[in-house]
């Protein structure tokens, strides 16, 4: 059972005095460890793979759009608006000015 499927307990997350853990719970501590490093994990390669789409999406928009397509258009085809298309796109624009 993962972190996120694990019904939460909070008689397992109250800290004791001297700031240890009963010996009784130090497994299911160490499990629940075990799983917290697990679904970060995931988390940073979901990020990554986020970040990778996004990308890709600002591209292929960006040559829809160079290629006479409307930002209607393309929002029209991804179930989006042409104001969500133009800030995708545009999105390297407002960083860098930002900066």
């Amino acid at each position: 059972m993962t972190a996120d499927q694990r019904p939460a307990d909070s008689s397992k997350a109250k800290a004791h005095k001297g700031g240890t853990m009963p010996s009784a719970s130090a497994d299911s501590e160490q499990d629940l460890v075990v799983d917290l490093v697990a679904a970060h994990q995931r988390t940073v390669e979901h990020t990554d793979l986020l970040a990778e789409a996004r990308q890709r999406r600002r591209q292929l928009a960006a040559q829809l759009h160079a290629d006479g397509h409307s930002y209607k258009w393309i929002g029209e085809q991804i179930g989006v608006t042409a104001q969500a298309v133009e800030g995708f796109i545009k999105y390297r624009q407002r960083r860098q000015k930002q900066r």
